[in-house]
């Protein structure tokens, strides 16, 4: 019995270690993101794991391509919008900063490591004035622990923070078509992260916490449905590194490359942050129910032959 004791003690010492390990590499990256510049522009991402397939490849080459551009992107395979807010961790992580001529390195050849999601506060604080402009590029939804709504708190929370940063222009891309995702339930996590954004921008509008309304900004809310269609083979989830899926990634990231660019002016010197502006990209033809999860559970049932009833329990 006291050697299975002594056993256990160690396997939790060395359990806390490596979540300190974790933690402490987080804090460093974090620090990391947000030490001399090496652009008069800054781009964050947070990925997904689509971030690790061939599609991250394609978003961050093009970031690098960019004069004066400094490259800041965090990679999680398993991230869900909850985790912005919960400093969670994954094995599955690549983080990439592009200063001091740092090469990117494609996805399928670098090597894993833990990541934990950063802190957003502390990456804004540290740069405040830094830079001339900011563009924070959020790649998720794919991921959703629960029902669709669980998107709605952490897009909302991010605009919250963001109005507070004038020069920061804001960009949600969501999840793209998956051959094992159920299109209703992509259409609720749609909805759900648009409600978000929604309130967000509301909030802000109305003030608060001493922001002026007037300094607020939106998110460019891009839609990845139209263009992304899965290739032949695959998970079903990721869009990998055959020829098939390498020319599907492309066709999704020159889109979504072209949306941002004209909703924020990256790539153009001249372009100005677009203060004030609330860029909910994409429209939405909204519900007669409201919440997403009400909009998954109404749609569900008229697929399957039962007559809405309005909203369920």
């Amino acid at each position: 019995m006291r050697s299975l004791a002594v056993a256990r003690f160690v396997a939790v010492a060395i359990a806390q270690a490596a979540c300190a390990a974790i933690f402490s590499e987080a804090q460093a990256q974090s620090r990391a993101a947000a030490s001399t510049p090496c652009g008069t522009t800054r781009v964050v991402t947070i990925y997904d794991s689509h971030g690790l397939s061939s599609f991250g490849d394609a978003l961050d080459g093009w970031y690098v391509s960019l004069p004066d551009v400094e490259v800041v992107s965090y990679t999680l395979g398993g991230a869900s919008a909850p985790w912005l807010f919960r400093n969670s961790g994954s094995p599955r992580g690549h983080f990439f900063r592009n200063c001091g001529g740092k090469p990117l390195v494609r996805r399928d050849q670098f090597k894993k490591e833990s990541l934990r999601t950063p802190d957003l506060a502390q990456v804004l604080d540290a740069a405040a004035g830094q830079y001339r402009r900011q563009v924070f590029v959020f790649v998720l939804g794919s991921n959703t622990p629960g029902m669709p709504s669980v998107n709605t708190e952490p897009a909302r929370q991010v605009l919250k923070l963001l109005s507070k940063y004038p020069d920061v222009a804001c960009v949600w891309v969501g999840p793209p078509t998956m051959r094992k995702s159920s299109p209703l339930f992509v259409e609720a996590v749609y909805a759900a992260i648009r409600a978000g954004i929604a309130k967000g921008a509301n909030d802000a509008a109305a003030g608060f916490e001493g922001v002026a309304p007037e300094t607020t900004q939106g998110c460019l809310m891009i839609d990845s449905r139209p263009f992304s269609t899965y290739p032949e083979g695959g998970d079903g989830v990721h869009y990998g590194f055959g020829k098939a899926a390498r020319a599907a990634s492309r066709f999704w990231s020159d889109h979504v490359v072209t949306l941002i660019r004209e909703g924020t002016g990256l790539g153009d010197p001249d372009a100005q942050p677009p203060a004030g502006l609330h860029l909910a990209g994409d429209s939405d033809p909204g519900s007669p129910w409201g919440a997403p999860d009400e909009v998954f559970r109404e749609r569900r049932l008229y697929v399957r032959g039962l007559p809405p009833q309005g909203p369920g329990p």
